[in-house]
């Protein structure tokens, strides 16, 4: 019994067989194909298929198939299903009886979406996916291309942008025309653009022209600031500009006018493209995985003694999730022409398998280190990787990490939260009447905030417990729209304040609450009800976002894997992209940091800021609101 089976236990082997009166799961055995599973069951391949759709290019032994009862599937070739997702983070207490009741949906729905759910309970805090079912008869699918679009084939490293550009729309049109296309497309991808003449097919020329797309609320006047082109330039170029800028629009621009990849403005990079439009398919990246595997605490020869490991450690069960994000990735980046050598390491989980690894690796043969994941195994490694200035990138933790000239805090610290909410705040409510509530606790943040707003109401607590409703009745403005800034993790106040402020919330009084650090307070009390957060529109700034239920990535992992992929996994994904796709470009990281602006994939951004006399800090945050029980991003 080797790495892989563990592997394998982690995702697999925990999925029992279920047996329900509707469905029941069939793990694939060697030779299987569909046709003959479906005759095993006594149903036909296309009722298999409907609960199996990414199984329509064929099965891998140990996949995991929902099948339904022969009872089920009578005349079911004459309908089928149309299916959109939410997404539902699981809150303390909850079921997933309480869930479908919630949602209208039957719980066997859940569950076949969710083929995790099968043989384990929910977690506190996953986010699983909600089916919104249809069922619509065969002859009402539309079955042809809308007038005026056609089929195009991506071709090999081809990117939004330039599909985009040559078709005449801006990255938002091309997105809207595909809203299954993926974050990043694969070779062979078939996707709608216009029906355009051949003749008028724009041409992308690298060689004598830089390529740039309009940010949001950009106008001719921001990119005069940015790059010092007229109006008359620009509009040269790109005619089609004349009726005025919109976001997603690509420009033709001179290739003097700023650099390879980006362009500086008062110190602050602009982002030009993302990584995938810079791929140097010539270079060779070498990157080492330093996570904790605990092999050494697993006996190869007992299945049992691994699965009982595996069902008892959770830092082990973090590690194999993040690491099966990490092979999605890497095969993903393969099909863009990046070319890589992976070596994982396994630290033990403790120091003194770091000072092995330390004493027995030549770490000088790498371009980066990825991990380990607590803060002392990756502070004892990155310090010994110092002297070689060998780049060490911190997963998961944002708190007493050390940070060394060579290392790069891919989490953004609270402070980083913090003030980039408080930027949000300063910006975007200059016509709203501010208040701020503040417990004993949080008199800085306080601070802060006024010293950025002046204008601010100020409404005092009453010993951190609780708000006099009159007192915060009267701070309210009757002509502007309210921004109530609330900072505290305490459970009484902040459950007072949500229910007071929903109190007086009006058509004509609009009330909004913010805060710049959103504590476990408000995950773990069930007083502080989310039904009053998404009344209010309740914003935060948070280290990742939602992804999208549907996209490329969650398709591959449930079929390679047989499970719907976690924040652990996702977050492997994310970084290895990142980190991948920088080392295509140069493989000298820390000039990319001082050149590349903001990448952005799946939940997380990557903006690194060298700090002084210190490593490389994350910036990309994002703010998010509850709307209509969902959490969104503000763009």
């Amino acid at each position: 019994m080797n790495k892989q089976i563990v592997f394998f236990l982690a995702f697999i082997f925990s999925v029992s067989v279920f047996a329900q009166n509707q469905f029941k799961t069939h793990q694939v055995k060697e030779g299987e194909t569909i046709e003959s599973i479906a005759k095993q069951y006594r149903v036909t391949p296309y009722a298999i298929l409907k609960l199996n759709p990414e199984a329509k290019t064929g099965v891998r032994k140990n996949t995991v198939l929902i099948i339904p009862s022969s009872s089920t599937v009578e005349n079911d070739q004459n309908f089928q299903e149309k299916v959109t997702f939410i997404t539902h983070k699981v809150r303390k207490k909850e079921t997933l009886f309480s869930i479908s009741k919630r949602y209208n949906v039957k719980v066997e729905d859940i569950k076949r979406y969710n083929k995790e759910l099968y043989s384990r309970q929910l977690d506190k805090g996953e986010k699983i996916r909600i089916p919104q079912i249809q069922y619509l008869a065969v002859q009402e699918e539309a079955g042809s291309i809308p007038d005026g679009l056609v089929e195009y084939v991506v071709k090999p490293k081809e990117g939004k942008w330039r599909i985009a550009y040559e078709h005449g729309i801006s990255v938002p049109e091309l997105e809207k025309l595909n809203p299954d296309m993926g974050e990043v497309l694969k070779d062979g991808d078939e996707i709608l653009v216009p029906d355009i003449h051949q003749d008028s097919v724009k041409t992308v020329d690298n060689l004598n022209y830089n390529y740039y797309v309009v940010q949001p609320r950009e106008g001719f006047f921001r990119l005069k600031v940015k790059f010092g082109l007229e109006k008359d330039s620009v509009l040269a170029l790109n005619p089609e500009a004349q009726d005025g800028l919109k976001a997603g629009m690509i420009l033709k621009l001179p290739k003097e006018t700023f650099g390879a990849y980006n362009v500086q403005e008062d110190g602050k990079l602009m982002p030009k493209f993302t990584l995938t439009d810079s791929i140097n398919s010539q270079l060779i990246s070498k990157i080492a995985v330093a996570i904790p595997l605990k092999l050494n605490e697993i006996d190869f020869e007992s299945s049992n003694d691994a699965r009982k490991k595996l069902e008892a450690d959770r830092l082990l069960n973090i590690s194999l999730d993040f690491y099966s994000g990490m092979l999605v990735a890497i095969d993903s980046v393969k099909k863009l022409g990046v070319n890589a050598d992976i070596k994982i390491l396994d630290t033990e989980g403790t120091e003194v398998g770091v000072s092995k690894l330390l004493n027995n690796t030549d770490f000088t043969a790498y371009n980066a280190v990825i991990g380990p994941f607590t803060y002392r195994s990756f502070n004892k490694l990155s310090y010994g990787l110092r002297r070689h200035n060998v780049p060490v990138f911190a997963p998961f933790t944002n708190k007493n990490i050390e940070l060394y000239q060579n290392v790069f805090q891919t989490l953004p610290s609270d402070e980083v939260l913090v003030d980039k909410m408080i930027d949000f705040i300063v910006e975007k409510g200059q016509d709203k009447h501010i208040i701020i509530i503040a417990d004993s606790k949080n008199a800085i943040v306080k601070n802060k905030l006024k010293a950025g707003i002046p204008s601010a109401s100020i409404v005092t607590t009453e010993s951190d417990n609780y708000v006099k409703m009159v007192n915060l009745e009267r701070s309210l403005s009757k002509e502007k729209e309210n921004w109530v800034v609330v900072e505290s993790n305490r459970i009484p106040l902040l459950t007072n304040i949500a229910n007071v402020l929903n109190s007086l919330r009006t058509d004509h009084r609009k009330i909004v609450m913010f805060t710049t650090n959103k504590g476990d307070a408000y995950e773990t009390s069930d007083d502080i009800k989310n039904s009053y957060l998404s009344a209010l529109q309740f914003h935060y700034p948070t280290v990742d976002k939602p992804s999208s239920l549907d996209n490329t990535f969650h398709k591959v992992y449930e079929e390679r894997f047989g499970s719907y992929p976690n924040r652990y996994a996702i977050r492997g994904f994310d970084l290895m992209m990142d980190i991948l796709l920088r080392l295509s470009y140069n493989k000298d990281l820390y000039r990319v940091a001082s050149r590349v602006g903001e990448t952005e994939y799946l939940e997380n951004k990557f903006a690194y800021k060298k700090q002084y006399a210190g490593g490389y800090m994350n910036t990309g945050v994002y703010i998010v609101k509850y709307d209509n029980l969902e959490i969104k991003e503000v763009k």
